[in-house]
Parts: C-alpha cells; sequence; structure tokens
C-alpha cells in the first residue's frame, strides 16, 4: 500500500558475469527518521556516467550496495583503481526506499527531459529520442514496370507482362507489346545454327515498330543527285560530279526520301490503301546569291520551283523518290540547287543544297 501512495518503482538490472545483480530503491527526498544516513537530494550530472558508476559498485553476485555511496560517490579516475567499499549491512525498510526512489525519479526527469523525436543532448539518460537517432531503412523502390514486364515474358507469362505494361500510357503500352517479344526472342537464339523461319520471325516482329517509329522520324534524304536517265526507285543513271550542262539544256534531279509519310486512306474510286503526300521546292541561285529564275511546267518564269506529290499504293511504303526536271539557266556560270521537302500531315521539314550545277 505504501508503494502505491508514493509513485512509481524503477528496477535497475546489471548483468554480472552469468549471474544477475538487481538493486530495488524505494524514493522519498526528505530525511526518514531511522535511516543512520540521510539521503541527499539527487541531481544528475548530464556529464557524468550514473549508470556505468553505479554498477562499477557491484564486485560480487548478492552484495548489497548502499544507496548513499550510490549517489554521492564521484567516478574513479583510473578504471583500474580499487572500487568504493561495498555494504553488507541490510536496507532500509521498504517504505523508506520507496520514498527515496520517487525523490530520484522526479528530480532525473527534470533535468533531463526533451522532446520526443529530437536528438537527446550529450550526456542524458535514458535516451527518450533514441527513435530520432536511429536511421530509417529506407523502402525498396518499386520495380519499373519494363523490367517487370521482360521479366515475365522470360518467365513465359505473358499475361502478367501485360499487367505490369499497363502503368505505361497507351502509346508506350503498344510499342513495349511488339519490342519486348522480339527482345526476349532474339535473346534466346542460336544465331550459329537457326535457319530463315526463326530469323524471318524476329524480322517480322521487328518490322512493325520500326515502321511505326519511322512515319515520326525526321524525313531523310538518302541521295540527291543529277541523272542522266531515271526509270524508277533505286533506278537511274546518274552524271559524274564534274558535268557540265549547256545552255538551255534539260536537267534531271533525282531524290531519294526516307522515312516518307504514308498514311492510312479510303479513296472512293480506289478503295483503301495508304497515301504518300509531299510538298517538294527548288530554287537555283548564281555565285552571287542572287535567285535565278525557273521556267516551270507551264512555262511561267517563277523564283521557285514549287510541285505537290500525291501518291496512292495499297501497302505502307517508307522509301520514296522525288524526280525535279527543270531547265538550266542560258548563262554560263557555276550554281546551286537547292531541295526542300515538306511533310504537310506530320510537320516534317528537310532541305539540301547541291554546289555543283555548271553551266557552259
Amino acid at each position: 500500500m505504501a508503494a502505491k501512495r508514493n509513485g512509481r518503482n524503477l528496477m535497475i538490472c546489471f548483468g554480472l558475469m552469468t549471474l544477475p545483480a538487481c538493486v530495488f530503491v524505494r524514493p522519498s527526498s526528505p530525511v526518514v527518521p531511522g535511516v543512520s544516513d540521510p539521503v541527499p537530494q539527487f541531481r544528475p550530472n548530464p556529464s557524468a556516467t550514473h549508470v556505468s558508476d553505479f554498477a562499477s559498485l557491484v564486485r560480487v553476485p548478492g552484495s548489497r550496495i548502499s544507496t548513499t555511496a550510490a549517489a554521492t560517490s564521484p567516478p574513479p579516475a583510473n578504471p583500474s583503481a580499487t572500487s568504493p567499499a561495498v555494504e553488507s549491512s541490510p536496507p532500509a525498510s521498504s517504505s523508506v526506499v520507496q520514498n527515496q526512489l520517487s525523490g530520484y525519479s522526479a528530480a532525473f526527469d527534470r533535468e533531463n527531459a526533451f522532446p520526443i523525436g529530437t536528438e537527446a543532448p550529450s550526456g542524458a539518460w535514458p535516451p527518450r529520442g533514441l527513435p530520432a537517432l536511429l536511421p530509417l531503412a529506407e523502402a525498396a523502390a518499386p520495380e519499373p514496370p519494363l523490367l517487370a514486364a521482360v521479366r515475365a515474358y522470360v518467365n513465359n507469362q505473358p499475361e502478367q507482362a501485360v499487367a505490369h505494361l499497363k502503368a505505361l500510357p497507351p502509346p508506350n503500352q503498344e510499342l513495349m507489346l511488339q519490342l519486348i517479344p522480339a527482345v526476349v526472342l532474339a535473346s534466346q537464339l542460336d544465331w550459329q545454327r537457326c535457319g530463315p523461319t526463326e530469323l524471318g520471325m524476329l524480322a517480322e516482329q521487328l518490322r512493325e515498330p520500326a515502321d511505326r517509329l519511322a512515319s515520326r522520324g525526321p524525313l531523310i534524304l538518302d541521295r540527291v543527285c543529277f541523272c542522266r536517265r531515271v526509270k524508277n526507285f533505286g533506278r537511274y543513271d546518274p552524271l559524274p560530279p564534274d558535268h557540265r550542262f549547256q545552255r538551255g539544256a534539260l536537267a534531271e534531279l533525282y531524290v531519294e526520301v526516307r522515312n516518307a509519310p504514308s498514311v492510312a486512306t479510303i479513296d472512293p474510286q480506289q478503295g483503301s490503301g495508304y497515301v504518300t503526300r509531299l510538298v517538294c521546292t527548288l530554287q537555283v541561285v548564281d555565285a552571287r546569291g542572287s535567285v535565278v529564275p525557273i521556267i516551270d511546267r507551264n512555262l511561267n518564269r517563277v523564283a521557285t520551283l514549287t510541285e505537290t506529290k500525291v501518291d496512292f499504293t495499297r501497302s505502307p511504303i517508307r522509301d520514296y523518290f522525288l524526280l525535279f526536271r527543270f531547265p538550266v539557266p542560258d548563262r554560263s556560270g557555276n550554281y546551286a540547287v537547292t531541295i526542300k521537302v515538306h511533310d504537310p500531315a506530320g510537320g516534317r521539314e528537310v532541305s539540301q543544297t547541291l554546289p555543283n550545277l555548271r553551266v557552259q
């Protein structure tokens, strides 16, 4: 009953060798009649190591320690020095020790109180901010959807791969569903022994995504040259670079365009198919940089020759060729020809200049 009236109990236990040594102390700040040694008010020193000093008094398991000596004895200067004497007299009564410990606890709380979650002051014990001092384990980063999808395909689980890719935007999902199976197949092929069937399957899986990317890639002029005769795509007879045209002669300029647009359409007369539409311009300048007029097919003199190419095909195409025919200037000299190709549907454009138009 005395323990309940006077407050909380504190039990401090220290292990020595293999036998525990426990000291039970009960607090009260006033001096109690009948106790030979009055207990001073406990004011802990933050720079002192109270627990280790107190524990150093225990030398023999089962020994009883004087609470007065534990509270007032300074720590030894040399750890190997002789420790304070161990008292073997019986402890004070239960109520007396209870009163003493209450005073110690209240004094210690006032001296060592600091907010939970902040770093403990130097020397403070027990460290109530310990949770803030411990490093928090970083949460494992989630696996990227692409890596998870590839892993599922390698494990022959395409349904799970599709589920992982749903985290990506729809256009990315479609492209990855075409590329990932091809990449996995390419990693599993024996290139020394595989036949045309396996390679054909891989080429087919790569063709469609390549076509989709090419339709949005930049326009590229692969071959631009003056020719003697042009029959079709890739079928032409180029003129030598130092060729000289006669005044008033007709020049033929061959141009190959890569990544040309091929948009799906339905023609009222021809049905479903694809249409390639390009707007092409050609301009001739002399050695001084002045624009030289050109006679177009309608026999008009224009500063820039402009033509719109529209071709309907049953299958999509990515490589396209242009053929410009125009009369060379009627004055001798060196000229430069600049061509420009524009894709009105995709907003793409490319240009190139040939500085070797020579007229004699």
